[in-house]
């Protein structure tokens, strides 16, 4: 008798919960989700390609030096400075960009994605639970 006892608190307890469960509305949570999604999505989205924007600038200078010499513009005082401070400052704004998008939209990504699902399994539960309590009505009648 003893052991029946915890189990049915932990019923009462689960039971309790599906109720308070039951006047939750995931649908407009679900959707609510999605939008941060797709948001996030969004965001990340335009950081990569800033990022991909500056490797391409950044690799686009080194064969650029050769069209540099070749028209001999390193010998104006001004080009090898311009042109080594575009270098520079398209690494560092693709290294800025990419941690931006690796710390702060990857992990909110996933963390969203994962709160769907969780979401989405809830609301699985309370439709089951919804069906079985219709079933169980429909049995006594």
């Amino acid at each position: 008798m003893a052991d029946d006892h915890p189990q049915k608190i932990n019923l009462e307890k689960l039971l309790a919960q599906d109720a308070e469960n039951e006047s939750f509305n995931y649908e407009e949570f679900r959707m609510n989700l999605q939008q941060n999604i797709q948001q996030l999505e969004k965001r990340g989205r335009s950081y990569q390609h800033a990022m991909y924007w500056c490797m391409g600038i950044f690799a686009s200078c080194f064969p650029a030096i050769l069209v540099l010499e070749a028209f001999q513009l390193t010998r104006i005082s001004w080009v090898p400075p311009l042109w080594s401070g575009v270098g520079i400052v398209s690494l560092l704004a693709a290294i800025w960009f990419s941690g931006i998008n690796s710390y702060k939209y990857r992990p909110a990504l996933k963390k969203a994605r994962h709160d769907m699902l969780w979401t989405m399994i809830a609301q699985l539960q309370s439709q089951v639970a919804e069906i079985q309590s219709r079933l169980e009505k429909k049995e006594d009648r």
